[in-house]
């Protein structure tokens, strides 16, 4: 059932944000004094385009920066590059090399 949920929002929840801009507000009223951390759980073959979608959309219009830039802006109370995002793989399964790697590189 939790697979079932899960394939629902990717397919019919996800798409629409995107394209109604709902991210690109987010990013307007925060983007300036905070950062977003993305956690990844899963890339496989069927979430490789939208996960390829979701990395053009942040080259685009956001700033990554690592863990460790966040947590110095943190620890020494500096502000956040603009529009910063954080992205984080979860759990190091063999996927990520073949599906999310490649988008990343």
């Amino acid at each position: 059932m939790k697979q079932i949920l899960k394939l629902i929002a990717r397919k019919t929840l996800i798409p629409p944000l995107f394209k109604s801009g709902y991210y690109k507000n987010l990013i307007n009223k925060y983007g300036e004094t905070k950062a977003i951390i993305l956690l990844y759980h899963n890339i496989d073959s069927s979430s490789k385009h939208n996960f390829e979608k979701q990395m053009q959309f942040i080259k685009e219009h956001m700033q990554t920066i690592s863990l460790n830039e966040l947590i110095d802006c943190l620890v020494k109370k500096k502000l956040f590059p603009p529009k910063s995002i954080v992205i984080t793989l979860d759990d190091g399964y063999e996927n990520f090399y073949h599906y999310a790697y490649p988008i990343l590189k």
